[in-house]
């Protein structure tokens, strides 16, 4: 059964139900779509449609886990490339997977909210690399504001969005936590981070 999961034909099956949710969402909200609007958006079955998923929750929860595999291979070329083609190469991906992306922002379930699941791969890579007392806490102010910034690249309207949400919803509580660090050096370091952040726009 496993194999099976992989062959092409599953697989195909398998894009062929995310993508009619996708293109339902572009419709209406999430709360609203049944798993017939989704039969009626593509040619699978009902029997064929549950052999893939339990539900829409299921749907939302296989394409977090897509974008999240995308980002970890994102993450890993950028590794080889010289700093200089990252906006390229960032962008050329954001191109490729915009849909997915806008997609999953308009879904907020209990285990779906591709915000918090942005930031909590930050937050352990960055606890993965340091240590020390405020550790936890500049992990937390890092992904907030990187999963911002991540976030603000992956609108058409960028800079707008940047400058708006980012500076009035996300840095207020980034400040805050900067506050609460009693470390110069780490409270330094955030700082760089953040700006280089905004820079980048």
């Amino acid at each position: 059964m496993e194999n099976n999961k992989k062959s092409p034909q599953y697989l195909r099956t398998d894009k062929a139900i995310t993508n009619a949710l996708i293109h339902l969402l572009r419709e209406k909200p999430f709360e609203k779509i049944i798993v017939q609007d989704i039969l009626d958006e593509t040619p699978v079955t009902r029997a064929t449609f549950y052999a893939h998923f339990k539900d829409k929750y299921d749907i939302a929860e296989h394409m977090q886990e897509e974008y999240l595999r995308l980002q970890a291979e994102l993450i890993k070329k950028l590794a080889f490339e010289k700093r200089s083609n990252y906006p390229s190469v960032i962008q050329r991906a954001l191109n490729g997977n915009r849909e997915l992306v806008e997609s999953l922002s308009k879904i907020h379930t209990d285990s779906v909210d591709l915000q918090n699941a942005i930031a909590s791969e930050h937050e352990l890579k960055y606890l993965s690399s340091r240590s020390g007392s405020s550790c936890k806490t500049e992990a937390r102010v890092y992904a907030q504001a990187m999963t911002a910034f991540q976030l603000s690249c992956m609108h058409g309207d960028g800079k707008k969005h940047f400058s708006t949400d980012y500076i009035n919803q996300v840095m207020v509580e980034v400040f805050l936590y900067i506050l609460q660090i009693d470390n110069d050096e780490a409270r330094r370091f955030l700082y760089n981070e953040i700006r280089k952040a905004e820079n980048k726009i």
